[in-house]
């Protein structure tokens, strides 16, 4: 509370940055200019940030985690809503931060569309790298950026929802994705609903949930006039 105005400010950008953030990008995001030894040396000397070496780049973080609570708790949420908003530009400028990264700061800044499309760009190109898991956990999050905006469509959701049960399946995670392939399914015309709930039950039997798996397969063969064998045999 005792800062003045620009170095209060730098340490709220590395609070609200919530990794290392790399000088250049902490001093367009608090627009410091080239006012920028002076907050440094102030927050360093008092021990609220710590500078350390990030490959090749100088970053900044809070010293300690519940220094990073303490200056977010002393933050209003308009004043976050701008903060994020200029790290994201602050990062784009950068030419270097990732695009899961950015996306991150324009959800903080309200800008759930903008995030949604840099997410899932970060998704698929975990997905080609083979990062599995990562583009699963990327995806959900796209998915829940997309929940937020007004008139996104369930085709759109379907398709995602597709996209991260196949992620789930290349991760090892059968009956995860069994799951989503099932939730995909709601609402589906019929024939795209019965290849979803196929894969599910594949995925079901192959991951070990036997019941399961035979209940879902059983409600499909009965939609084509079959039914699962009554014995082993």
């Amino acid at each position: 509370a005792q800062l003045d105005v620009p170095t209060r400010r730098l340490l709220e950008v590395v609070a609200l940055s919530g990794e290392p953030i790399e000088r250049s990008v902490a001093r367009t995001a608090a627009a410091l200019g080239e006012q920028m030894r002076l907050p440094i040396a102030t927050l360093r000397s008092e021990h609220l940030i710590r500078m350390r070496e990030i490959g090749g780049d100088e970053c900044i973080e809070p010293y300690h985690d519940r220094i990073r609570q303490a200056v977010l708790r002393g933050v209003s949420s308009q004043d976050a809503a701008r903060l994020h908003r200029q790290l994201a530009v602050a990062l784009e400028q950068s030419g270097q931060a990732a695009p899961e990264r950015i996306a991150t700061h324009l959800a903080g800044a309200g800008a759930f569309e903008r995030a949604a499309e840099l997410m899932l760009v970060a998704a698929r190109s975990a997905t080609e790298a083979l990062a599995f898991d990562h583009a699963a956990s990327l995806l959900r999050q796209v998915l829940e950026l997309r929940d937020r905006q007004s008139g996104s469509r369930a085709h759109d959701r379907r398709e995602l929802l597709c996209e991260l049960a196949d992620a789930l399946v290349e991760a090892g995670k059968g009956a995860e994705a069994a799951d989503v392939y099932i939730s995909a399914a709601r609402g589906a015309n019929e024939d795209t609903a019965f290849e979803l709930k196929r894969r599910a039950a594949d995925q079901l039997l192959m991951a070990g949930h036997m019941e399961r798996g035979r209940e879902v397969l059983a409600a499909l063969l009965s939609n084509v006039g079959l039914r699962l064998p009554t014995s082993h045999w």
